[in-house]
């Protein structure tokens, strides 16, 4: 007798955590996607939404991600060709619940997918792709380094160079104008 009261006492603790509303909200989420998908229409069956709803069923909703569980991959691929009219009409009939769906996630029916082990794969997945990313920019960084290092740094000589031979590309026209316009120009600040 002390089991089914320790049991019964632990299912009303887990239970005391969930509030009435969020067991409505997820009844209400449950019966419009079965609406809408009832709303799928094929050229081939006008039953085809009806086919996809008694196929799948909603299993979670977190974070804009609602997991949905079908019982073949052939119906799963079915909701992925229609998901966009599926998002659209789950969020203009969820409006009023302040829920808004903005991906599908699917499982096989007798998986144990949840929406909280399809996150942190995604986490786990991102985190890789910027640590490599990462090491890819260090060696880039270093390489540039190594390369910046090796030619090392410009002596005043050889910059003085650089200016007088500049100079010498220029043509003597130029040259001469250039001189005449600094004696023109010193000349006249001197005198005022």
């Amino acid at each position: 007798m002390n089991n089914i009261i320790d049991a019964n006492e632990m299912i009303s603790r887990v239970f005391s955590n969930i509030e009435a509303s969020d067991i409505d909200n997820a009844n209400k989420i449950t019966s419009i996607w079965k609406k809408v998908v009832r709303g799928i229409k094929n050229n081939r069956d006008e039953h085809y939404g009806d086919k996809i709803a008694s196929h799948s069923d909603v299993v979670d909703f977190k974070n804009g991600q609602l997991l949905i569980e079908t019982d073949h991959p052939g119906w799963t691929q079915a909701i992925q060709l229609y998901s966009k009219f599926i998002i659209r009409g789950m969020n203009m009939n969820t409006e009023n619940l302040g829920v808004k769906v903005e991906s599908l996630v699917f499982r096989l029916k007798g998986t144990t997918t949840t929406l909280f082990n399809t996150y942190d794969e995604e986490l786990k997945k991102a985190q890789e792709r910027m640590n490599k990313k990462s090491d890819e920019q260090e060696k880039e960084m270093n390489a540039f380094l190594q390369k910046s290092a090796s030619m090392g740094p410009k002596s005043d000589k050889s910059e003085s160079n650089e200016a007088q031979n500049s100079q010498n590309e220029l043509p003597p026209e130029f040259l001469a104008k250039l001189a005449s316009l600094e004696s023109t120009v010193l000349t006249n600040s001197k005198n005022k």
